[in-house]
């Protein structure tokens, strides 16, 4: 028996966020679209349909890599020091994050919490300084 659930989104950023927070364990259960069933006969009583079970976010290996495929020196570390060293503002980014995160250093994150993490330092990396970063960050929850 195969089971097939399809999410329907606004647009883009939405799924992104749907992704990133089921990744987290914080999403929200999506509306998912129900098959249409056959008009039943007159004669016929109204078959029940079957409850659909909350669907786990299959997540695209070029997005967002699996916690258990992730290393902290590999994926973590290096992508830390990559945003710290930007002049001015790396430092500043990557503290808010920690913050963020609840830990004071990457050593402090759990395997579970690395996607999530990558995710953010990718949206660190790519602004202009911390105040972009914040609204990126809020986007993406959206």
């Amino acid at each position: 028996m195969s089971v097939e659930i399809k999410l329907t989104f606004d647009d883009v950023a939405a799924a992104a966020a749907f992704l990133v927070n089921a990744s987290a364990g914080k999403a929200e259960q999506p509306k998912a679209e129900q098959p249409k069933a056959e008009q039943p006969k007159a004669e016929q009583p109204k078959a029940k349909q079957p409850k659909a079970e909350q669907p786990k976010a299959e997540q695209p290996k070029a997005e967002q890599p699996k916690a258990e495929a992730l290393d902290y020196t590999k994926d973590i570390a290096q992508r830390v020091l990559a945003v710290a060293r930007r002049p001015l503002v790396g430092r500043p980014m990557v503290e808010h994050l920690f913050a963020r995160m609840g830990v004071k250093n990457a050593k402090e994150l759990k395997g579970s919490d690395y996607p999530y993490f990558i995710k953010l330092l990718d949206l660190a990396d790519a602004a202009e300084d911390e105040a972009q970063l914040q609204t990126r960050i809020a986007d993406l929850q959206e």
